[in-house]
């Protein structure tokens, strides 16, 4: 593999989330019989659109491939629904109404504000984004260990629950809890992603092709 965002794919196809499911074994066994370990490149096919003019290539950096590109949302799109409970957004509803319960009995007073809000708010994406980086491989030391770009095209929502009700999204959306907010912040700074309010930040530009492949796949 030549570049760290090349593995990307293959750290998160080797989580422990995905090894009982019956589409990993598949998945991984191709893995396993590709070339060099690896997916077959799909990003340079042999015939070419007429003409030598490549915007896309013309427009980037000396050291960044637009195959660059397609891996980082390559992986950000594998991973984008790691956090998601048994039964969905179902799960979710679920997760948050007993955490409800739980708030009325007191077993949340101990905590602040906005950490109550992550419970009474569960959320997938957020979930996600602590499995990605705390939870997998190197628990609490990194994560996943993943690039600042796949983590920046991961996070669909890159702002607490504090503004989970407040944006115009589908309600209680959001993709940070308090206890990852120092590493978002740090996201955000790599990546140059303005601030837009106190905890929140603006998109990173390839979420939204990650999107529109997630859109996509669940309308067929």
């Amino acid at each position: 593999m030549s570049s760290v965002t090349q593995k990307n794919p293959i750290r998160l196809f080797v989580c422990h989330v995905w090894q009982q499911d019956d589409d990993y074994h598949r998945i991984f066994e191709y893995l396993e019989s590709a070339s060099n370990f690896f997916y077959r490149n799909t990003s340079t096919p042999d015939k070419r659109p007429a003409g030598d003019k490549e915007v896309l290539r013309d427009d980037l950096p000396a050291w960044c491939d637009p195959s660059d590109l397609g891996m980082i949302v390559q992986s950000a799109c594998l991973a984008h629904d790691i956090g998601n409970p048994p039964f969905g957004h179902s799960g979710e509803d679920a997760i948050r109404y007993w955490f409800q319960q739980a708030a009325g009995r007191g077993w949340l007073d101990d905590m602040n504000e906005a950490q109550r809000g992550d419970f009474l708010n569960f959320e997938g994406n957020a979930q996600g984004f602590r499995v990605l980086t705390q939870l997998e491989y190197h628990q609490f030391d990194g994560g996943t260990r993943l690039t600042y770009a796949t983590l920046g095209a991961y996070l669909k929502y890159p702002w607490t629950a504090r503004h989970a009700d407040a944006l115009g999204y589908k309600k209680h959306k959001f993709g940070c809890y308090q206890s990852e907010l120092p590493l978002l912040e740090q996201i955000a700074n790599k990546l140059g992603l303005p601030q837009l309010e106190h905890q929140r930040w603006a998109r990173h530009p390839l979420v939204y092709l990650m999107e529109a492949a997630d859109d996509i796949c669940y309308g067929l």
